[in-house]
């Protein structure tokens, strides 16, 4: 892949592009004007990003320069959509989906360990509960205390005990099963979306020159 390509490829990991920036212009990039990054990479590889990779080059920008985003939902919303390779509507409600979200979320993690709000807390337990969620996935157990104050004591435990188990068989239960289902369904696209990252932060630590 040409640094052109993956600089406007829909398919580029944020975090693959957010490393290209950091070894081609240093790690101060985060600071500069967003016109100033668009023309550098221009100078160095022939084009800016896409429209798209530059929301997702600005979100690990915020990642790193705003403690807003950890804290204001909306704002929160607009990162991990971005992260989730879904263009950033501002003035809009994007309601992310779980995987989305649970992506959004590990790529924050990796990027700045800082925790995340009560607001954030509350919000992404919304999505995950509208989604039919009983029980959150690993990267947004953060959201365990106030799920278990919603969801039925039965179902919560029953699903947390199901995935810490050994058993991989579906229970007989319909709605543990289709919770087991859920969380599968959910595990299988993050750990595509966690390969992505990791091809390209190689991909980038290759072409950046």
């Amino acid at each position: 892949m040409s640094a052109s390509i993956f600089l406007t490829n829909p398919t580029t990991h944020p975090v693959g592009l957010h490393v290209l920036c950091i070894k081609s212009l240093g790690s101060a990039y985060v600071g500069w004007e967003p016109e100033t990054i668009w023309e550098e990479l221009k100078r160095l590889y022939g084009k800016e990003p896409s429209a798209l990779n530059k929301a997702k080059i600005n979100a690990c920008r915020a990642v790193h320069t705003a403690d807003q985003v950890f804290e204001d939902w909306h704002l929160f919303e607009k990162v991990v959509m971005a992260f989730g390779f879904i263009m950033p509507q501002f003035g809009v409600l994007q309601k992310p989906s779980p995987t989305v979200l649970a992506h959004g979320v590990w790529v924050m993690s990796t990027l700045r360990g800082k925790i995340l709000g009560p607001d954030i807390e509350k919000f992404s337990a919304g999505v995950l509960i509208d989604a039919g969620f009983a029980y959150p996935p690993k990267e947004l157990k953060f959201t365990a205390s106030r799920m278990k104050q919603l969801v039925p004591r039965s179902l919560y435990n029953g699903v947390r005990a199901l995935l810490s188990g050994a058993d991989k068989a579906l229970p007989q239960n319909a709605e543990l099963a289709a919770q087991i289902l859920r969380h599968r369904d959910l595990r299988r696209y993050v750990n595509e979306y966690k390969r992505l990252h990791d091809e390209h932060i190689a991909e980038a630590t290759r072409l950046a020159v």
